[in-house]
This record gives structure tokens, C-alpha cells and sequence, in this order.
């Protein structure tokens, strides 16, 4: 079976544009959520999930979950985290005050998500603050700091790897292939992030 990610639709759709090429390749792999089985996690080596999603169907599917990125699989998650589904997460905190100096992005770490680009691309969009976030999903202890919002830096991007590769790349706002005014930026992201979402399991794994 070919490599491949899950892009969980949990609206109407369309998948997004940015994500065409992998859709059409057979990289990424389009399943509604609500037709999502146990086999999607055992033959994906990735899952990237929306804004969107339904938190209350993915905190039931917890040890499902568990299984999955012990085994090597990621999941790239976009948006507030309100029903944890992972042992050690924590709902999201929303900015104590939002005034543009309190949404301004900074880069706190290396990450081939986010080479190249600089944070002043995702500080605003049509002109307007807030867009990229407006608060953070604590981190999981370990995890790596990416990208930091307003002066106390606090971790709106975040990874979290285990040993056997599997974790989770958590971005705390709008789906983060589109929150530039960018085109090209934004295609670039989503293609690194299905690339990121391809590299945690091996061959043999989802064999």
C-alpha cells in the first residue's frame, strides 16, 4: 500500500486547495470523520486534522489514538484544543487582552515547517492581527516550542515527538495552511506539513 496521510474532513468541504497535489497523488488520503474506522489508523502513517474537528468523537477514539502514535504514526492538529484526546493535553488559553502588540508572532525554535519563512509573513492577514492566533494549547511536557504569541512568547506552535517518531506537530489557530496572504507560502506549509506527517512510521509499519 502506498505512504499515505489521512486528511480528516470534518466539515462539508472542500479539502482545501492547498492540499490537491497530495489528494491527487494518493498522499493524502480524504476520509469524512464520521466514516472514519480503527483500519484508517492502521494503514496511515499520518493524520492531519482541522479547525474543524469534531474533539468529542477524537477524545472517544483516545486509545485508538494512543496506539497510533506509539506506533510511529503523527498527527498535525490546527485549532483551540477543547476535549483533550491525549494523555497529558490541556484545553486551550485564550490571550488575557488582545491588542496587536499581544498577537505578535515570533519564531522561538528551528523547524523544517517554518524554514525559510519569516514570522512577519503569519503576523497579519488582509492587514489584520489574530488571524494565526489568539492564545495556545499548553504544550505536552517534552515538547519542542516553535512559535511564540505576544510578549511572554507563549507556545502557539508546538511539537511533540516520542522515540519511535510517532507525535504531534500542534498548531494553536486557523488551519495553518491558510493564514497567510501569501498563495505560495501557504501551499508551501501544507506541503510540509503532509511531508512531516509522512516521517514518523516505517515502511514495515504501515505495511
Amino acid at each position: 500500500m502506498k505512504r499515505h496521510s489521512l486528511y480528516v474532513e470534518s466539515d462539508d468541504g472542500p479539502p482545501p486547495a492547498q492540499l490537491a497535489s497530495h489528494i491527487a497523488a494518493g498522499t493524502l488520503r480524504v476520509v469524512r470523520q464520521v466514516d472514519l474506522r480503527p483500519s484508517d489508523f492502521d494503514t496511515a502513517c499520518g493524520l492531519l486534522a482541522t479547525a474543524y474537528l469534531d474533539q468529542i468523537d477524537f477524545e472517544a477514539r483516545a486509545t485508538t489514538i494512543a496506539e497510533f502514535i506509539e506506533t510511529g504514526g503523527r498527527i498535525v492538529f490546527n485549532g483551540h484544543i477543547v476535549r483533550p484526546f491525549i494523555k497529558g493535553m490541556h484545553p486551550f488559553v485564550p490571550l488575557a487582552t488582545q491588542r496587536r502588540n499581544d498577537l505578535a508572532i515570533e519564531r522561538l525554535a528551528a523547524h523544517s515547517i517554518f524554514a525559510g519563512i519569516s514570522a512577519q509573513v503569519h503576523a497579519t492577514q488582509r492587514g489584520v492581527a489574530g488571524f494565526y492566533g489568539r492564545g495556545h494549547n499548553p504544550p505536552l511536557v517534552g515538547a519542542t516550542l516553535l512559535s511564540g504569541i505576544g510578549p511572554d512568547r507563549l507556545p502557539v506552535d508546538w511539537e511533540w515527538l516520542l522515540p519511535g517518531g510517532g507525535g504531534l506537530f500542534v498548531h494553536s489557530g486557523n488551519d495553518l495552511w491558510s493564514v497567510s496572504d501569501d498563495a505560495d507560502v501557504n501551499t508551501t506549509v501544507a506541503d510540509r506539513l503532509v511531508a512531516w506527517s509522512l516521517a514518523g512510521r516505517t515502511e514495515r509499519a504501515v505495511a
